[in-house]
């Protein structure tokens, strides 16, 4: 898989952060909190472009990838989830970067298209891992930090994580229309993978398979059924 996106270099503070904006945006990917729970809505193409910064991720740790998802509509999810609200933005990066919430805004002021990079990345090697059992245990402190802020979702997380999350993403590539009818839907809670306790820090995120096309398509059967009765 070939991922490009726009590279930004800015330095604060003395310390040099690098951004990766992707060159085309992820239009149906959804980030919301009904019950303020995060959820990850996503369909086939999006969530295996996920399952690719995820692997990017577990071979670049000096990187903070931006994905501008907040102006996607939400108009459909809307339909059938209660409180859905708008979309977030989604920040992914590791530990050891200890970015900032709040100095990410600044950072944000200074993105510009920058230089166009490119990366070859191969999510499929992921496709077959295991679950790593070491997430059950109470004792790992190997942990996923989310927390919602600026209408972001940040994600910071360690390679071995980023691994399991690629593989989570790669499980819904082979998902079809026929598979399940809205408003039921494939996904997966991550809640093993988070640091729990108090705000910020959530008990639960879920990624969630959703297909626009499909799902008004089922809507408007429905609403024809209605005016045939």
């Amino acid at each position: 898989m070939k991922l490009q996106f726009y590279k930004t270099e800015t330095i604060y503070r003395g310390k040099v952060y690098k951004i990766l904006t992707p060159l085309t945006p992820l239009k149906n990917t959804y980030v919301c909190l009904p019950q303020g729970t995060p959820f990850v809505f996503a369909n086939q193409a999006d969530f295996t472009i996920l399952a690719g910064l995820f692997t990017l991720l577990t071979e670049m740790k000096e990187i903070i990838i931006y994905l501008p998802t907040r102006a996607n509509q939400t108009d459909y999810l809307n339909q059938a989830w209660a409180g859905i609200g708008s979309s977030s933005d989604i920040v992914l990066c590791h530990h050891s970067l200890q970015l900032k919430r709040g100095l990410f805004k600044e950072l944000k002021k200074r993105l510009s298209k920058g230089s166009l990079v490119s990366f070859k990345v191969d999510p499929m090697k992921f496709s077959e891992l295991e679950f790593n059992e070491k997430f059950w245990h109470s004792e790992n402190k190997d942990l996923l930090d989310v927390a919602h802020q600026q209408s972001t979702l940040f994600v910071a997380g360690s390679t071995k994580i980023f691994e399991q999350l690629a593989r989570d993403c790669l499980r819904f590539r082979d998902i079809h229309s026929e598979v399940e009818k809205p408003p039921y839907h494939s996904h997966t809670h991550l809640e093993i993978y988070l640091r729990h306790g108090s705000y910020p820090h959530f008990d639960d995120m879920q990624f969630c398979f959703y297909d626009k096309v499909w799902w008004k398509k089922w809507f408007a059967e429905q609403e024809e059924n209605k005016d045939a009765n």
